[in-house]
């Protein structure tokens, strides 16, 4: 549902029309620079040296399972760079479409390009060096997996799909097979559920279980408290919900106030997920992200100031 000005012709506020431009501008040059990231990796580079990596496990048997969790880790993030650039484009879309303003969804896209954005920094982590990064990409794999069996396992009640979880079940089982093969460790529960990571010696150790909510925390410092609301957007907390419904609840007519001032920050905080993409795959391929960054921060410089406008100076809008 979209909110519409009370008297025709009026256009959006200025902010709004803002977002909708920065965020089209965003998602191209974001798109353009990993692309170009990509396509000439610099010798030296993290990503020149971890694809032959794999030649270099103690055992034989193992190198052809790493070069396959390597490469699983590789193709997770441009399936999660998509994800973004998807997301990103289409609030920069809604934002920009005719005189309709969004009440809720885009803290829903934002929401789904910040998550994304956080694993794909997490992922390409220049900090951590190949066997770690092997270590998360098996997580996610497993992570992955699991939620495919959780998924199966709901319809197995069906009298027609008694057997739905067996195929996903057992392609779990080859992929913990895969990663002890490749020469990880298995820690596990009294239940027998994996905990925990290792290879290498000394051991680099990595936890079996993501909290995607610390991580989040972790990669936008300065945005506390966004997605908690992009969450109750989510889950349709009344806390979130309240402000754009200004009608009383005793009359049949629905009287909607966008929410502008969420949209300012739903679209900074959009725009800090591009950086951080653009960051990890620019130094993950060895190229220097500073001025792929600058146009994006003058970007939300401007968005920035517009919505400070907006709260200090209401009578002017």
């Amino acid at each position: 549902m979209t909110a519409t000005s009370s008297v025709p012709g009026t256009k959006p506020p200025r902010l709004v029309i803002s977002s909708g431009r920065a965020l089209h501008q965003e998602s191209a040059a974001l798109k353009r620079m990993v692309e170009e990231y990509g396509q000439t990796p610099h010798g030296g580079s993290l990503h020149v040296t971890e694809r032959e990596a794999w030649k270099a496990a103690p055992g034989h048997s193992q190198r052809a399972h790493r070069r396959r969790l390597w490469q699983y880790g590789m193709q997770l993030c441009r399936l999660i760079l998509v994800n973004v650039y998807d997301h990103m484009w289409s609030t920069g879309r809604l934002l920009g479409a005719d005189d309709s303003i969004p009440l809720y969804s885009h803290h829903t896209l934002a929401r789904v390009a910040c998550e994304g954005a956080a694993r794909i920094g997490y992922l390409l982590d220049p900090a951590i060096g190949y066997e770690h990064r092997l270590l998360r990409s098996a997580v996610f794999a497993l992570a992955d997996a699991d939620a495919r069996v959780t998924a199966a396992r709901e319809v197995t009640t069906h009298p027609l799909l008694p057997h739905a979880a067996d195929e996903p079940t057992r392609r779990r089982d080859e992929l913990l097979d895969l990663i002890e093969r490749a020469g990880i460790t298995i820690r596990r529960n009294g239940r027998q559920q994996p905990t925990h990571f290792e290879v290498g010696a000394p051991p680099v150790v990595e936890p079996c279980k993501t909290n995607l909510t610390e991580l989040v925390k972790r990669f936008y410092p300065d945005r506390p408290g966004t997605y908690r609301s992009t969450s109750g957007v989510v889950h349709s907390n009344p806390w979130v919900l309240n402000d754009t419904v200004t009608s009383s609840p005793f009359t049949p007519e629905l009287v909607l106030e966008p929410d502008v001032q969420g949209i300012g920050a739903a679209t900074l905080t959009t725009i800090d997920a591009s950086i951080i993409v653009v960051e990890s795959y620019a130094r993950y391929y060895g190229h220097d992200p500073a001025p792929a960054v600058r146009k994006s921060r003058s970007r939300a410089q401007v968005i920035d100031g517009l919505l400070r406008e907006w709260i200090t100076k209401p009578l002017g809008r």
